[in-house]
């Protein structure tokens, strides 16, 4: 016999009853609600694997004797220039047409800071 009330654990008429204490649906498979409860791994952080992999090969920001970001910098000293000499060649490119300013603002997030 059908009575349109909830039972007493809060479920709509018809709906399953809950597992037994302890009992789980599987690794990652949905209850009987159709949604899954168990939480997804935390993602590493791409940036962090990125600084790294940059880092290893040298390429590093330094903390002292930047101007702005110290991208210049860090360029200038892993192709074994002076810094002044990477501003003045980085200086020398707007002159050119190009996105020069885009790939040092992308330099600047993809370089990692000196330690």
């Amino acid at each position: 016999m059908t009575t349109g009330q909830p039972d007493p654990a809060g479920r709509p008429e018809g709906a399953p009853a809950d597992p037994a204490p302890g009992a789980t649906s599987g690794a990652g498979a949905p209850d009987s609600t159709g949604y899954s409860h168990h939480a997804a791994p935390a993602p590493q952080g791409q940036l962090d694997k990125i600084h790294a992999s940059v880092g290893e090969q040298g390429l590093v920001r330094p903390r002292h004797g930047r101007l702005v970001a110290g991208v210049l910098a860090g360029l200038g000293r892993r192709v074994g220039i002076s810094p002044w000499a990477a501003r003045v060649v980085f200086l020398l490119t707007l002159l050119l047409p190009g996105p020069q300013i885009l790939g040092y603002l992308a330099l600047w997030v993809i370089m990692p800071s000196e330690r």
